[in-house]
Order: C-alpha cells, then sequence, then structure tokens
C-alpha cells in the first residue's frame, strides 16, 4: 500500500509539472509582446524593412522589398525555418560513355539468315494468288465506270446531291431556331439573376436599418477602435510629401490623410505639392503587439449580447441569399 501511495505522489507531481510548465507557456505566449520595427523610404526607387521579434528575438522575422522583389526570413532559435531564397540544386553528373571493344560488340547486327537462305535456294517468294484476283477485279470495275452505259449511277449521284442540299437548308434553319431558344433562356436567367441581386440589395440595406443591430454595430466599432489603438506604433516619425498633379486631387487626398490625424499627429509631416506629381516618403515606426491584450478583446466582443444579436440576424441574411 505504501508503495502505491509513492508512485501516486510521483504520478502526481509529475502531471502538476506539466501543467505547471503548460501554463508557463501560455503565459509567456500571451503576455510577451511581438516588438516590430517599420522602416519605408520612397527616394530613388521604393525601399522597405520589415523586422519582428518574440521573446529576445527567439523568434524573429526579417522582410525587404527593393526593386520589385519581396525577400523574407523567418527564424527560430537562430535557424531558419523559411526563407525566399532559393537553394540551387546540385548538378547530375553525366555518365561517360565506355568507348572500349565491350561498347562495340553490345550493338546489335542485322540477322542475315534469310538473306543466305535466300542465295542458297535460289527461291524467290511469289505474290498470293487472291491478291492478284482482286486487282484485276478492281481494274475492270474501274474501266467499266469509264464505258458509255454507266448512266445509272448518274442519276442516283444526282438525287444524293438534292437530298445533300436540302438536309443542309434543314440543318441551316434548325440551328437558328436552337440559337433562338439559347437566347431566349439565357435572357430569362438574367432577369432572374437582376431580381436576385435587387432582392439581395434590399435585404442587406434592411439589416442595417434594423433598430437591434444598431447597438450591436457600435459595441464592434468600439472594439474595433481598442484594436487600431493597440497596434499603432508607440514611436512614428516620418515625412511625407506627395502630388498628384492636378491641384482637386490632391487636396482630396490631403483631406482623407487628415481624418486619420489623430492616429499619427504630429510625427509625420505632410508636405502637398499641388503642381507636380511626385510622392516621396519617410517613415520610421516601432511598437509592440500583445496577443493577450488581443484575445481579451475578442473575448469581449464573442460574449456581448449586442453583437450576439448582429450575428443571429446576419445568419438569417445568408440564408434568405
Amino acid at each position: 500500500m505504501h508503495v502505491i501511495l509513492l508512485i501516486l505522489k510521483i504520478l502526481g507531481l509529475i502531471l502538476a509539472v506539466i501543467l505547471g510548465i503548460i501554463l508557463v507557456l501560455v503565459l509567456v505566449v500571451l503576455l510577451v509582446p511581438v516588438r516590430y520595427r517599420i522602416d519605408v523610404d520612397s527616394r530613388g526607387g521604393m525601399r522597405a524593412r520589415v523586422k519582428a521579434g518574440w521573446l529576445l528575438k527567439l523568434v524573429s522575422f526579417t522582410g525587404n522589398y527593393e526593386e520589385n522583389q519581396f525577400s523574407y526570413k523567418l527564424k527560430l532559435l537562430g535557424y531558419t525555418l523559411l526563407s525566399s531564397a532559393k537553394k540551387e540544386k546540385p548538378r547530375k553528373r553525366r555518365k561517360k560513355r565506355s568507348r572500349g571493344r565491350k561498347g562495340r560488340t553490345d550493338r546489335k547486327r542485322p540477322d542475315r539468315k534469310d538473306e543466305r537462305v535466300i542465295e542458297l535456294t535460289g527461291e524467290k517468294r511469289e505474290p498470293d494468288t487472291a491478291e492478284t484476283a482482286g486487282k484485276e477485279q478492281g481494274e475492270e470495275q474501274s474501266q467499266d465506270t469509264g464505258k458509255p452505259g454507266a448512266g445509272v449511277f448518274g442519276k442516283n449521284e444526282d438525287q444524293d446531291t438534292k437530298k445533300s442540299i436540302f438536309a443542309r437548308i434543314k440543318e441551316f434553319f434548325s440551328g437558328i431556331k436552337d440559337k433562338l431558344e439559347k437566347i431566349r433562356k439565357q435572357m430569362k436567367q438574367l432577369g432572374k439573376n437582376i431580381r436576385h441581386f435587387w432582392l439581395g440589395i434590399k435585404n442587406v440595406y434592411a439589416f442595417l436599418k434594423r433598430e437591434d443591430n444598431k447597438a450591436g454595430f457600435s459595441k464592434m466599432f468600439q472594439l474595433f477602435k481598442r484594436i487600431l489603438k493597440h497596434l499603432r506604433p508607440a514611436k512614428l516619425k516620418g515625412r511625407l510629401r506627395f502630388g498628384t498633379g492636378d491641384p482637386c486631387s490632391t487636396g482630396q487626398a490631403l483631406g482623407i490623410l487628415a481624418v486619420f490625424y489623430s492616429y499619427y499627429g504630429e510625427s509625420v509631416k505632410i508636405i502637398p505639392d499641388f503642381e507636380d506629381k511626385i510622392i516621396e516618403a519617410q517613415i520610421l515606426a516601432k511598437g509592440r503587439i500583445r496577443m493577450g491584450t488581443l484575445l481579451i478583446i475578442i473575448i469581449k466582443l464573442i460574449l456581448d449580447k449586442d453583437f450576439k444579436t448582429v450575428y443571429h440576424n446576419f445568419n438569417q441574411l445568408k440564408e434568405e441569399f
């Protein structure tokens, strides 16, 4: 009995150690952030570099974009797991052909036994009588067709040509009928698709206007803003000079960038050029992403009642389609 209790204690300690290791690993994954760095420079050609590391670069990722080519590398403990660099395959050596006597003796020579037999016996093969008779009959038939008494065959040929002309005319009109029927079916199917598409637009508009969905949409928008805030780089510096060549479109683009002013603030200088068509960017961004924070935001959204209502109504909308 004492031995059994001792074994159970040892098993319990082993299980506790395993569970503790798993818990520590889960906490490390959730709490240790992924740090990233982004460098962009478009002067003299577009160049971009992305670096990301986790747990003192235990896992690291590097990506480079230069001269319309993208290269990447993923490492674990210094060992490359994935890479865009192509490994050169070893070239296969060609086997040299042997030029000795063995190679010469392996060549096959034509067998001349039949020729020797013919020379010794002096006999030659004569053509079969059936073949010669068939040829003679074919020649006689070909001569008979050329005689003036073969007028019956000419009448049959005229009748066949008339039948073939009527058959072609019939096939032509039947083909036109089939094409018209096919066009009619296609137009009918097109009308059904248009009605189905219009009905889908109405259903989507009604889904967006439902009162019980508004609260869920607002919750989703707030949580989306929290995710963007968490992903926003802690350090951001840059300079952007752009111009489309048209003052009107340049002003429109500047208005769109002004909407995101709260995201980049004064850390990025934006210089519009209303005369030339140009784009120059120098951006440096550093930040970190914590998986635990993103997981908490997603769990809150899934457990929210208003979001469940939106999800249920969305499933009903899919069934209507």
